[in-house]
């Protein structure tokens, strides 16, 4: 099976797979049933983009500078 990710949300499965020591497929498929099990329930409190929409509020600066440093992790 093949699946197409953004290349962002890709870099966060990677660093969470290396983080957790599994593979890259063990976490999205994880992350998978996780929403079908949570997510799908009507009235459910896991909209993620719904429940943190402008909670982090970063200037533009300092957005590029994690994007960079986020950036190093797979250079190195």
């Amino acid at each position: 099976m093949s699946t197409l990710l953004e290349d962002n949300l890709y870099r966060r499965v990677k660093v969470e797979s290396s983080r957790q020591g599994k593979q890259i497929s063990d976490i999205i498929g994880e992350a998978l049933e996780s929403y079908l099990n949570d997510g799908s329930k009507s009235g459910s409190s896991l909209n993620v983009v719904r429940d943190s929409w402008a909670v982090m509020k970063l200037p533009a600066s300092r957005v590029k500078k994690i994007l960079q440093e986020e950036d190093a992790l797979f250079d190195s």
